[in-house]
This record gives structure tokens, sequence and C-alpha cells, in this order.
């Protein structure tokens, strides 16, 4: 086994791939990678290379010896039970360390080289009983273990070298056996045989350098997109770090300036001018969607990081209705819109977070409210439909195009995105809404008309009565 280890060397093995590299760390990862993906080819090919055998070995029983079949067929399967149990183990490895993979490396081309002999005797064997002859059957099978190893061993380059030696030899050793015992003269068939043991042999080496340059090009372009892929999730992650510092730390002193403002705007006419009270509402106004802004980026932020955490438990989703209504009724009555909510049935009880869906409601019925015209009446239902409990939220507002359904719940997403855009907001809400109801594995959808109104409704999973 030691020999193995220093002829087939971790470093050989990864540079004879691509010999630009040299990190050790690149090296084991790269060799993990090719040895997995050496045993993981060939244990889907199992089968196929027992159909072939079996087929060699019938025809060897019935033209032949059914006893010389069987026990060459029998030493070409314990061959390929030791190959699948050292696959196997292999396949279940985490990959710990490089004299571990150097370990794998040298029992994989063990057993290979032990199934290439086992091969190559089948065949050696077989023609020595055929005597001087065309050796269609031998060459065949030899044929196809060398293709078979061409096509799917050259993740491991020196492995695919030694069994192409072993085919190799015996290719040439079968007819080459038959010209020095009996010296025939060129015009002969047995020379013609030779000769074109020659051509099948350039043929395999040829599809072996095809294969194993296609290889090498796939394992470059895997490493690059593994390579970009880590950047991408460090940049991911370096702008959730930055959006949740920059949050916190403009949360603290805008809640303070808020509740400043508050406590100002509640003061007397005597203490203030009258002219300020605008200038005070219009700075509430802004710090309060400040506010907003940094909490929905604080969610975003815990939702891509996967640190929001629900609460979960039996909430009855009318109760949760009505409450968002009562809340944000205030905006719709300092807008000039109604709100009429119906139901059903009364006792809809669901599994979810009573403040996470508290915040999807309000996201809707504000969309709603602010999509909606002076004097128009937002209308909210809820009914059951079988196991499925159901909300749903209509406006009369200015609709949205069917070609803005696939970028609706995206982050950012604005219907109208131009600097003269009429309605604010910060484009996270909606996005915020899915999230939030991915988690609850219910669904959100709508049907609209430009120019019309918007109909969005919710579907949940009731609990069992």
């Amino acid at each position: 086994m030691n020999w193995l280890v220093k002829l087939l060397s971790l470093r050989g093995f990864t540079l004879l791939v691509d010999g630009r590299d040299s990190g050790k760390k690149l090296q084991k990862i790269r060799s993990q990678r090719q040895l997995k993906d050496f045993v993981q080819f060939g244990m889907k090919l199992f089968w196929r290379r027992q159909a072939m055998y079996v087929g060699v070995a019938i025809l060897t029983a019935y033209y032949f010896d059914f006893l010389l079949a069987s026990l060459c067929y029998m030493l070409v399967l314990v061959s390929e039970v030791v190959d699948l149990y050292i696959s196997r183990k292999v396949v279940v490895w985490k990959g710990d360390g490089i004299r571990e993979t150097r370990r794998f490396l040298a029992l994989v081309i063990s057993s290979q080289i032990f199934n290439a002999l086992a091969i190559a005797s089948f065949a050696i064997i077989l023609s020595w009983s055929e005597g001087p002859a065309l050796h269609f059957t031998p060459l065949f099978l030899l044929f196809s273990a060398a293709l078979f190893a061409a096509v799917n061993n050259h993740q491991i380059p020196q492995l695919l070298l030694i069994k192409l030696v072993i085919y190799g030899l015996a290719f040439i050793f079968i007819p080459l056996r038959d010209l020095i015992v009996l010296r025939p003269p060129i015009d002969s068939y047995l020379w013609l045989q030779f000769i074109t043991v020659g051509f099948v042999l350039y043929f395999i080496i040829d599809c072996s350098l095809i294969f194993i340059k296609l290889y090498k090009k796939n394992m470059r372009q895997f490493e690059s997109l593994k390579l970009e892929r880590d950047r991408a999730m460090k940049a991911s992650e370096a702008k959730s770090q930055f959006l949740s510092t920059v949050s916190h730390e403009l949360r603290t002193p805008l809640t303070s300036i808020n509740g400043s403002l508050a406590l100002m705007r509640s003061s007397t006419q005597k203490e203030f001018p009258s002219e300020l009270s605008p200038l005070l509402d219009m700075a509430q106004r802004n710090t309060d969607r400040l506010l907003l802004l940094i909490g929905e980026l604080l969610d975003v932020q815990k939702m891509e990081a996967d640190k929001m955490r629900l609460e979960l438990e039996a909430v009855n989703l009318g109760e949760i209705v009505r409450e968002a209504i009562e809340t944000i009724e205030h905006y719709a009555h300092s807008s000039g819109i109604e709100i009429a909510f119906v139901t059903n049935a009364e006792n809809l009880m669901i599994y979810g977070d009573n403040s996470r869906l508290l915040q999807v409601m309000a996201n809707i019925l504000s969309n709603a409210i602010k999509f909606s015209s002076e004097g128009d009446t937002v209308r909210v239902s809820t009914e059951r439909k079988g196991d499925k409990a159901i909300v749903r939220v209509s406006d009369h507002g200015i609709g949205i195009p069917e070609e803005a359904r696939n970028r609706l719940f995206q982050p950012f997403s604005q219907l109208d995105a131009s600097d003269t855009r009429k309605f604010g907001g910060t484009g996270l809400g909606l996005h915020i809404t899915k999230k939030i109801l991915d988690r609850h594995l219910a669904k959100i959808d709508f049907e609209s008309v430009v120019g019309t109104g918007t109909v969005f409704s919710i579907e949940f999973d009731l609990l069992p009565d």
C-alpha cells in the first residue's frame, strides 16, 4: 500500500489534473471531489458492468468450458464486490484531512487494479482455451472494459493510465502469442487481428485524453463558480452586517427625536407659535417613515440571515384581522378611506405568530389605503372554505399590471419606480409579508384590473376542530 501512496501522492494526484494549483487546502478539496466523483460514477455503472461480465461468462460456458467460465466470473465478481465496498466507504466519508484522502485514494486504486487484473486474466485465459483464432469474445471483453475506463475513470488520470496499461498489455499479448506460436505469413488473418488491435488501442487512448481534458475544464469551471459563490456569500454577509449595524445605530436617536416631536406637538399653543405646527407635523411624519424603514430593513436582514424567530401558537385569524383594522383605522380616516369588514366564520383557528400576522395584515391594509382615492372603501372579509381560512382585502385603487406580478413580492419593488412617483414607500412591505406567510405555510395571491382595483387573498391551513 505504501508504494501506491508514494506513486500517487496527493500533490501529484491533484496537479495531474491542473498543474497550476499548489495550495494544500485546494489540493485536498479537489482531491476529495475527484475521488467522490469517481466512486459515484462507478457505483452508477455497477449493474451495467455486471451485465457485460455475465454475458461473456455465459458465452464462455456455452461454447468453451463451464468450469472455466465460472471460476473467471467469480474472480471478477469478487473484485467488483471489494470495489463496491470501498466505494460506499468513500461516499459516506466526510473528507477529514490530507492523510485520510491519501488512504482512501490508495484503497480505491488497489481495488481498481485488482479488478483490471481480474478482467485481463479472464480475457487471456479465454483466449488460451480458444487456441490460435480470431479472439472476438476476449478482445470484446477487453475493449468494453477499456472503454468503460476511458469514459468513467477520467477523474483520476493516474488510475486510468494504470488500467489502460493493464488492458493494453492484455490486448497486445492475445494476438501476439498466436503470431509467436504459429509464425503465419503477413497476409494471414492473425496479422490483421494484431494490426486491428493497434487501431483499437489508439482509439481508446484518444477517447481517454478527450475525457480527461473535458473533466479538467469542468473542474476549473466548478472551482470558479464555487469561488464566485463564496465571494457573493461574503458580500451578502457584509451587507447584512452593515444594514444591521446602521439600522440599530439610527433607531435609538430617531426614537428619541420622535418622542420629543410627539411631546412638542402635544404642547399648548401658548408654548409654541402656531406657524411651527405644520413643521412639527412634517417632522413627525418623516421620523415615522424613517423608523418604519429601519424596522423593515432589520426584518429583511433577519430573514436573509434566517434569524427571524416565530412564536407559533393557536390564534384566531378573525381576531387578528379585527385588531389590524382597529390599529390602522386612524390612518384610513385621515386619508378619507373607509374600511368595511365582513365575515361568515367567527372561529378561524390557525397556527401562527400573532404579532407577525398583525404585521402582515397591516402591510396589506396600508397598501390598499395608500393606493385608494379619498371617499373609497377598502373591503376586508374572512371565510372558511373546507380546511382553509381565507382573508381577502379589496380596494378600488390604481390596480396592478400583469407584467408586475413576478416582481411584486421582490425587495424594493415599486409599481412606479420613477423619481416623480405619486405613491411613497420602501418597496419592502409585500416582500416581508410574503416571507412571513411562507414561514406560516400560507399562500398569498391577487387579482387586479388596472384602473379598477385589486383583491389580495391569503389562504391559511385551519387547525383541526
